[in-house]
């Protein structure tokens, strides 16, 4: 019996009657990937290695893949763990504060054209302030992702990085994808 008689009939079945009911597809290949996990069941650790390796999709063996950081775009105060690939598309001078701290500034921009302002004090002030370069490229991680002061940035982002002395930034090769 199909759906459209039970509907027609208002709901009332007789028990000697079979219904057709759709198989969903996701069953069928949950049960296709326990069976996959299941022929390295009784295997010696060394062959079953192998066999999850050779199972294992084909990915990019690229030294720098673009897809692996994060966009500008993207970050938000909620992000944790990530990545941004960009060019510092201007770096202030480092600056004293009037309690004596150190304060650097610098505008960074992604493959997207999406800019943002990094900001760093004190000791990470002192520590980026030589390495960093205007119109390098670099990757940066593990600062602290705030809203924006509109005060105090000429920068069109509701957010800026925060860098702190344990940041990590790494200087890239250009590779032009990232325009001036």
């Amino acid at each position: 019996m199909n759906l459209q008689k039970l509907i027609d009939n208002k709901g009332s079945i007789e028990l000697d009657q079979e219904f057709d009911i759709p198989q969903a597809e996701e069953k069928v290949e949950a049960k296709q990937i326990v069976e996959k996990q299941n022929v390295t069941v009784g295997m010696p650790p060394a062959q079953k290695e192998k066999a999850v390796v050779e199972d294992a999709p084909m990915v990019p063996q690229d030294d720098d893949p673009d897809n692996e950081y994060m966009p500008i775009k993207a970050l938000n105060t909620f992000t944790r763990d990530w990545i941004i690939k960009a060019r510092v598309a201007s770096k202030g001078d480092k600056k004293i504060t009037k309690k004596g701290g150190s304060l650097l500034k610098i505008e960074l921009v992604d493959k997207f054209n999406t800019c943002i302002e990094g900001t760093f004090f004190n000791d990470a002030a002192d520590n980026f302030d030589s390495k960093l370069k205007e119109n390098h490229v670099y990757t940066f991680a593990s600062g602290v992702v705030r809203m924006a002061n509109k005060k105090f940035t000429s920068v069109r982002n509701d957010f800026c990085i925060v860098f702190e002395k344990n940041s990590v930034i790494s200087e890239k090769v250009d590779d032009g994808s990232i325009c001036n």
